[in-house]
């Protein structure tokens, strides 16, 4: 038998009726069935992003950093199916002013490439000296090399030292420039 004679029957009248598809319509939507629940089997679903949002793994449209670096085609209203939905581009570091050398042992539990401390002048500050004159009986010197060395502990005061205040003073108008640079270029940096 072929193809044709197959698809079709013939009536009494030797005339062929095609085959009523109802019957093969049901077998094609169960097997369209049986496919589509085994690829849903194959795809895990995701309902909530909160594993990824610990890991920062999650990046909220909203919570965009903004700047010249950051560009989202969502942003904008003219929206085109070939834009791309982010770019950020690669902010580099840059680094802070120099702390004066006599400025950097009056400043308290600083760090100078950290945007968010904010650089203080202490009053006084103490100062470990080795005492000199340290001299065991009979006008030997003690045996340094043993761990004998006795120390004394000097205050010092700002005051006594006048150059100090004027280059703080110059310094510190260029360090927070640079911080708040710092802190506004940090996000997008991250987010790169």
């Amino acid at each position: 038998m072929d193809y044709l004679s197959s698809s079709h029957e013939r009536n009494s009248a030797g005339v062929t009726d095609p085959i009523d598809p109802t019957p093969f319509l049901g077998a094609a939507k169960d097997l369209f069935q049986f496919f589509r629940e085994n690829v849903k089997l194959r795809i895990k679903e995701f309902t909530s992003t909160d594993q990824y949002e610990s890991t920062g793994r999650v990046i909220w449209l909203a919570d965009l950093p903004q700047g010249p670096a950051v560009h989202s085609a969502l942003q904008r209203d003219d929206l085109t199916y070939d834009d791309e939905v982010l770019v950020v581009e690669r902010v580099d570091r840059i680094d802070p002013p120099e702390v004066p050398r006599n400025v950097g042992p009056w400043l308290y539990n600083f760090s100078p490439r950290n945007p968010d401390m904010s650089p203080e002048l202490l009053p006084k500050r103490e100062v470990l000296v080795a005492d000199p004159g340290d001299e065991q009986a009979g006008g030997e010197k003690a045996d340094r090399s043993a761990g004998d060395l006795r120390t004394l502990v000097d205050v010092l005061r700002l005051s006594d030292f006048p150059d100090v205040e004027p280059a703080y003073d110059k310094w510190r108008p260029q360090w927070s420039e640079w911080a708040a640079e710092e802190r506004r270029r940090r996000p997008v940096r991250d987010l790169y």
